[in-house]
């Protein structure tokens, strides 16, 4: 498997429609998708809702697996938060309901650190946060960036520009 750049718009749309209280990428506002291919799309992550000044982001992800996430791929995505923009944070909200999602969060070192009541409508928003700090000192970090493709013009995204 290998990252995908550069095709913000088909990732994220190909997200969105595989998590129901996202509904389309539109929702997300401005934001940049990293893709899982092998020959087709297996996952896909969104970084969305970019606070420069903050230094945080927010991240949705859906895959169409439990097995597309390796350390090599892990790395790599995370090396867009919090090397490429700088940030100190990455948050995650996801229901009460999606407990795959919230088990997930938490084997890749995300903490949840708070609840939104009815935050999703009729469901309990769950909030995540992961700190540079703590991706720094993960066990699925491999602290090196490889397994990327890049499709022709994908560097302007790739240097941190989010919308």
């Amino acid at each position: 498997m290998r990252l995908l750049f550069g095709h913000d718009a088909a990732v994220g749309e190909w997200v969105a429609s595989r998590i129901p209280h996202v509904g389309s990428s539109a929702n997300l506002g401005p934001f940049v998708a990293i893709g899982v291919c092998s020959d087709k799309l297996e996952a896909g992550v969104v970084f969305h809702n970019y606070v420069q000044s903050y230094g945080n982001i927010e991240v949705t992800c859906a895959a169409d697996s439990s097995r597309w996430l390796t350390s090599r791929l892990a790395t790599g995505i995370m090396h867009y938060p919090f090397y490429q923009l700088g940030c100190q944070r990455v948050t995650a909200l996801t229901p009460r309901k999606a407990r795959p999602a919230r088990q997930f969060l938490e084997k890749f070192g995300f903490r949840q650190e708070g609840v939104v009541r009815r935050g999703f409508g009729s469901d309990d928003m769950f909030v995540y946060g992961l700190l540079r700090s703590e991706w720094e000192r993960a066990r699925i970090n491999r602290g090196r960036v490889d397994g990327q493709e890049s499709a022709s013009g994908s560097q302007a995204r790739r240097s941190g520009s989010v919308g």
